[in-house]
């Protein structure tokens, strides 16, 4: 079976549960077998804190759910991603950063400093 790949609005609608009947047939979708991408996630992230107003222990307690729930690719940087989430005050997308640039097969280059501070951390220098 093929899973399918759901967005941003299927994902809050799963979460949210705002719209009867939107909740319902994402539910359905989900719990049928779907896949997801990390900027998928990001703007879920994003739209969860910015136009909801979720605090950062609700958004990262929803990205937890969509984890178990639908499959995200890459799996083992989506998990790095969603750990450094709730362990710092990165934004998601430098999280996805962290994780790729954690990996020791990436190298990784930005001018965020934040970023670069949790990136040496995370490789022991």
């Amino acid at each position: 079976m093929n899973k399918i790949l759901v967005d941003t609005n299927v994902i809050l609608r799963y979460l949210l549960d705002d719209n009867e009947e939107m909740a319902l047939l994402a539910e359905q979708v989900i719990e049928g077998g779907a896949w997801t991408t990390p900027e998928v996630l990001a703007e879920t992230t994003y739209v969860l804190e910015d136009v909801y107003g979720f605090p950062r222990e609700k958004v990262s307690e929803a990205l937890n759910i969509v984890f178990i729930h639908v499959e995200a690719r890459p799996f083992e940087i989506v998990k790095r991603a969603i750990d450094e989430y709730e362990k710092t005050d990165l934004d998601f997308v430098d999280c996805m950063m962290v994780a790729y640039g954690a990996k020791g097969k990436e190298r990784a280059f930005t001018f965020d400093k934040g970023v670069n501070r949790r990136l040496s951390e995370v490789r022991g220098g």
